[in-house]
């Protein structure tokens, strides 16, 4: 009750009450440790306070069982981890090893809202590279499989948001190479292909999408995985969605490109793999990315040409 009249003035009293905490977390009393986690949410929304709450190490005191069973207290973690997640300099300080058992905890309450914070966070702890061998380590994946695969008695579509916040998280993943095989080992592709629907909905996010599948199959993987897990469409999207008129505005670049050729060279590769690629029609996406790599040589040689021809004229 306290903490809800402070003030900007009370900081002092606000670090008081955090330094009290870890014996509240520590307790087997489930009312107080309860306590502790909306006492800290509270606090959290103060810039000094949350260095303090990191610094105490009461955030790995917390338990994660039965106290998230109250919604109210998953609201007030949820919370209390993203008020500290959202600056970047404490993001590497803020992920301890029960983490992402806690979200699975939240998450058995079905609710959408608790759902998308969870989300939001993980996108924001997973932009710290520091973070990526972490959430790894704690089966990010799988957690992410059980949660996608979750039916809901009201029928409810999870939202666009939530999907996008996802994909950036798993983006972010697969740019540290020494994690990526244990993506792939994990279910990376299915996850991904789970919220590829979403994914096609916004081009940027789409993007994203498309570079993790790249950045693994162009890692130390296992490819004979990746494939059989279905990546093959992902990347024939690149030149297929020519051919659906809602995708008309989409234009990957040439980055978007070479990784994508490099991608799909190094799946077929292994001799298991490209009689599936073929059937889902690989053939047909080199070839028009071979195709469009020679209009743009010849547009280059053209540029550089009339480059030349105008520098010529200039110097005469």
């Amino acid at each position: 009750n306290l903490l809800l009249r402070t003030t900007d003035a009370d900081e002092e009293f606000r670090k008081l009450c955090v330094a009290t905490m870890p014996s509240l977390a520590k307790s087997d009393d489930s009312e107080l440790n309860e306590m502790c986690v909306f006492c800290l949410c509270l606090a959290s929304q103060s810039e000094s306070c949350r260095v303090t709450i990191v610094a105490s190490g009461v955030l790995e005191l917390i338990k994660g069982g039965t106290i998230f069973a109250d919604r109210s207290i998953s609201y007030a973690y949820i919370t209390l981890f993203s008020n500290i997640a959202n600056d970047p300099s404490m993001r590497p300080k803020v992920l301890d090893d029960l983490a992402i058992q806690r979200f699975a905890n939240i998450c058995m309450a079905k609710d959408h809202h608790i759902e998308l914070a969870v989300a939001k966070a993980l996108y924001c702890v997973s932009c710290s590279k520091e973070n990526v061998p972490k959430l790894v380590d704690q089966k990010i994946i799988p957690f992410l499989h059980t949660l996608l695969e979750k039916e809901y008695d009201d029928g409810f579509d999870r939202s666009v948001d939530f999907s996008y916040n996802l994909l950036a998280c798993l983006y972010n993943l697969t740019t540290c190479p020494e994690v990526q095989a244990t993506l792939v080992i994990q279910g990376f592709v299915e996850v991904l292909l789970n919220l590829w629907s979403d994914a096609e909905k916004n081009f940027k996010i789409c993007n994203l999408a498309y570079l993790s599948i790249c950045h693994l199959a162009c890692g130390r993987t296992n490819s004979a995985r990746m494939v059989a897990d279905g990546c093959t469409s992902i990347l024939c999207f690149i030149t297929e969605h020519k051919n659906d008129p809602k995708f008309a505005s989409y234009n990957f670049n040439w980055e978007a490109k070479y990784h994508g050729a490099a991608a799909l060279r190094n799946l077929l590769f292994v001799i298991s793999n490209q009689k599936s690629m073929v059937l889902e029609g690989c053939l047909e996406t080199i070839i028009k990315l071979s195709n469009e790599s020679v209009e743009m040589t010849n547009l280059i040689k053209l540029n550089a040409s009339n480059n030349i021809s105008g520098a010529n004229f200039m110097n005469t």
